[in-house]
């Protein structure tokens, strides 16, 4: 009998559709490496895709948090490590850590998921639900878990946003990559060559389909922090929040 792994890594290389003007990775391409490693460790843990869907629930992720001190560069090769995190409730928590080509720490990231039924969409209770977790030093970040945004009471109209038929996944919803590209693009070229992305912690209130329009909304900066949403405009219902904290380079 396989003995199951606590922690998960996988390596990856950082290809050209990855990287941005920077020519280092965008955090929507780190989004999916983060994205792919929990579902292979979920899967290796019994509770994947599969396994879910023949009790018609879904994974869907509610909270993220990306905290980042340096961006993997095109072709470099960076390795990512995943463990659960703990339980509480109806939320189940994910921790990660990004290394370097040569072992050096680039970042780490927690993330809060929730089963949902596929019919009604209502929150399920890890009934009958093992998932082992990692108690160790390399399981150990110096982040938070992510938390609920708490936006502020101003925030100013920018683009309208159409979600395309690339931003859906087999669920026929918006994928979390593609809701952190849209909220790159409410930044223009000049800011991403000047800047970097120090955090990014996002939200997701909502579903959204193919051909729904978002109307996205950003605040002021407040002491080095951006807070943006992402509003449908056919019901006014959130989809979803993000918080972002930049440093110039």
């Amino acid at each position: 009998m396989t003995q199951l792994k606590t922690v998960w890594t996988d390596n990856y290389k950082v290809h050209w559709r990855d990287v941005r003007i920077t020519n280092t990775a965008g955090i929507d391409s780190l989004c999916n490496f983060l994205q792919e490693s929990a579902w292979r460790h979920a899967t290796h843990l019994g509770v994947g895709y599969e396994k879910m869907n023949q009790s018609n629930h879904i994974w869907v992720l509610v909270r993220m948090l990306i905290e980042m001190e340096e961006y993997p560069k095109w072709d470099e090769e960076i390795q990512i490590s995943t463990w659960p995190a703990g339980l509480d409730g109806l939320l189940a928590f994910r921790g990660f850590k990004i290394t370097g080509s040569d072992g050096r720490p680039l970042g780490e990231a927690s993330q809060v998921w929730m089963i949902i039924d596929q019919v009604t969409r209502r929150p399920q209770k890890f009934e009958g639900i093992s998932i082992p977790e990692a108690n160790n030093g390399q399981s150990r970040l110096k982040i938070d878990h992510a938390a609920r945004i708490i936006l502020p009471s101003k925030l100013e109209k920018r683009h309208l946003q159409s979600v395309q038929y690339t931003d859906i996944d087999s669920y026929g919803h918006t994928t979390n990559a593609r809701y952190a590209a849209m909220i790159m693009n409410t930044f223009d070229t000049q800011w991403h060559e000047a800047h970097h992305l120090k955090t990014f912690e996002i939200n997701f209130m909502h579903e959204s389909r193919f051909a729904d329009e978002l109307q996205m909304k950003a605040s002021n900066p407040d002491n080095g922090s951006y807070f943006l949403t992402a509003e449908r405009q056919a019901d006014n219902k959130t989809i979803v929040n993000a918080r972002l904290e930049w440093e110039k380079r």
